[in-house]
Protein backbone atom coordinates (compact mmCIF):
# COMPACT_ATOMS: atom_id res chain seq x y z
CA UNK A 1 0.00 0.00 0.00
CA UNK A 2 2.84 2.40 0.84
CA UNK A 3 4.37 1.95 -2.62
CA UNK A 4 1.02 2.50 -4.31
CA UNK A 5 0.48 5.69 -2.33
CA UNK A 6 3.96 6.97 -3.24
CA UNK A 7 3.27 6.25 -6.91
CA UNK A 8 -0.12 8.01 -6.84
CA UNK A 9 1.40 11.09 -5.19
CA UNK A 10 4.64 11.40 -7.16
CA UNK A 11 4.16 9.38 -10.35
CA UNK A 12 7.27 7.36 -9.43
CA UNK A 13 6.88 3.74 -8.42
CA UNK A 14 9.49 2.97 -5.73
CA UNK A 15 9.14 -0.74 -6.48
CA UNK A 16 10.56 -0.12 -9.96
CA UNK A 17 13.11 2.56 -9.09
CA UNK A 18 14.65 1.07 -5.94
CA UNK A 19 12.76 -2.04 -4.78
CA UNK A 20 15.48 -3.29 -2.43
CA UNK A 21 15.94 0.09 -0.77
CA UNK A 22 12.19 0.64 -0.53
CA UNK A 23 11.61 -2.73 1.14
CA UNK A 24 14.57 -2.14 3.47
CA UNK A 25 13.24 1.28 4.58
CA UNK A 26 9.73 -0.12 5.13
CA UNK A 27 11.06 -3.12 7.07
CA UNK A 28 13.22 -0.87 9.26
CA UNK A 29 10.21 1.29 10.20
CA UNK A 30 8.22 -1.85 11.06
CA UNK A 31 11.09 -3.24 13.16
CA UNK A 32 11.33 0.12 14.97
CA UNK A 33 7.57 -0.02 15.67
CA UNK A 34 7.02 3.15 13.66
CA UNK A 35 4.19 1.82 11.48
CA UNK A 36 0.72 1.98 12.98
CA UNK A 37 -2.05 -0.10 11.44
CA UNK A 38 -5.66 -1.04 12.05
CA UNK A 39 -6.58 -4.36 10.43
CA UNK A 40 -10.11 -5.73 10.67
CA UNK A 41 -11.14 -9.12 9.28
CA UNK A 42 -7.86 -9.31 7.36
CA UNK A 43 -8.43 -5.92 5.67
CA UNK A 44 -6.07 -2.98 6.11
CA UNK A 45 -8.34 -0.20 7.37
CA UNK A 46 -5.79 2.44 8.45
CA UNK A 47 -2.02 2.91 8.24
CA UNK A 48 0.40 5.66 9.22
CA UNK A 49 4.21 5.76 9.34
CA UNK A 50 6.22 7.73 11.88
CA UNK A 51 9.08 9.11 9.79
CA UNK A 52 10.70 11.38 12.35
CA UNK A 53 10.27 11.28 16.14
CA UNK A 54 11.82 13.90 18.43
CA UNK A 55 10.71 15.45 21.73
CA UNK A 56 9.65 18.53 19.73
CA UNK A 57 7.74 16.97 16.84
CA UNK A 58 6.66 13.69 15.26
CA UNK A 59 6.31 13.72 11.48
CA UNK A 60 3.76 11.31 9.96
CA UNK A 61 3.72 10.06 6.41
CA UNK A 62 1.95 7.36 4.42
CA UNK A 63 -1.42 7.88 6.08
CA UNK A 64 -3.95 5.56 4.45
CA UNK A 65 -7.63 4.84 5.00
CA UNK A 66 -9.30 2.02 3.08
CA UNK A 67 -11.43 3.39 0.24
CA UNK A 68 -14.33 1.32 1.64
CA UNK A 69 -14.06 3.10 5.00
CA UNK A 70 -13.58 6.69 3.81
CA UNK A 71 -16.20 9.28 4.65
CA UNK A 72 -17.33 7.44 7.79
CA UNK A 73 -15.12 9.25 10.32
CA UNK A 74 -12.92 6.21 10.90
CA UNK A 75 -9.80 7.88 9.52
CA UNK A 76 -10.23 10.89 11.80
CA UNK A 77 -10.77 8.61 14.80
CA UNK A 78 -7.66 6.56 14.00
CA UNK A 79 -5.45 9.60 13.40
CA UNK A 80 -6.80 11.26 16.57
CA UNK A 81 -6.07 8.14 18.63
CA UNK A 82 -2.57 7.86 17.14
CA UNK A 83 -1.92 11.56 17.69
CA UNK A 84 -3.06 11.39 21.32
CA UNK A 85 -0.69 8.47 21.89
CA UNK A 86 2.22 10.25 20.23
CA UNK A 87 1.59 13.48 22.17
CA UNK A 88 2.47 11.67 25.39
CA UNK A 89 6.14 11.82 24.30
CA UNK A 90 6.35 14.80 21.92
CA UNK A 91 5.19 18.43 21.83
CA UNK A 92 3.49 18.27 18.41
CA UNK A 93 2.56 16.03 15.49
CA UNK A 94 2.69 17.17 11.87
CA UNK A 95 2.13 15.81 8.38
CA UNK A 96 1.92 17.05 4.82
CA UNK A 97 -1.14 16.61 2.63
CA UNK A 98 -1.73 17.34 -1.03
CA UNK A 99 -3.55 20.66 -1.31
CA UNK A 100 -5.99 19.15 -3.84
CA UNK A 101 -7.03 16.31 -1.50
CA UNK A 102 -10.10 17.90 0.12
CA UNK A 103 -11.18 14.63 1.78
CA UNK A 104 -7.82 14.27 3.53
CA UNK A 105 -7.95 17.91 4.65
CA UNK A 106 -11.39 17.32 6.16
CA UNK A 107 -10.21 14.14 7.86
CA UNK A 108 -7.22 15.85 9.47
CA UNK A 109 -9.30 18.86 10.50
CA UNK A 110 -11.82 16.51 12.13
CA UNK A 111 -8.91 14.88 13.96
CA UNK A 112 -7.84 18.26 15.39
CA UNK A 113 -5.09 19.27 12.96
CA UNK A 114 -4.82 22.85 11.70
CA UNK A 115 -3.35 24.11 8.45
CA UNK A 116 -0.05 25.90 9.06
CA UNK A 117 1.39 26.57 5.60
CA UNK A 118 1.31 25.61 1.93
CA UNK A 119 4.26 23.95 0.19
CA UNK A 120 5.16 22.95 -3.35
CA UNK A 121 6.46 19.49 -4.18
CA UNK A 122 9.47 19.31 -6.46
CA UNK A 123 10.64 16.06 -8.03
CA UNK A 124 14.26 15.93 -9.05
CA UNK A 125 15.10 13.24 -11.55
CA UNK A 126 18.27 11.88 -13.03
CA UNK A 127 19.59 13.85 -16.03
CA UNK A 128 19.09 12.25 -19.43
CA UNK A 129 22.83 12.22 -20.10
CA UNK A 130 25.64 12.24 -17.55
CA UNK A 131 27.14 15.62 -16.82
CA UNK A 132 30.86 15.61 -17.56
CA UNK A 133 33.16 18.23 -16.05
CA UNK A 134 35.88 19.59 -18.33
Amino acid sequence: MHAQMAFEESGVNPLFVDPEGFYRRCARRIEQKRVWVNVENGELIFKADVISDTPEVVYLEGVYVSPYQRGKGLGARCIRQLTNQLLTTTASVCLLVNQKNAAAHACYQNAGFTLRALYDTLSLGQPEEPVVAH
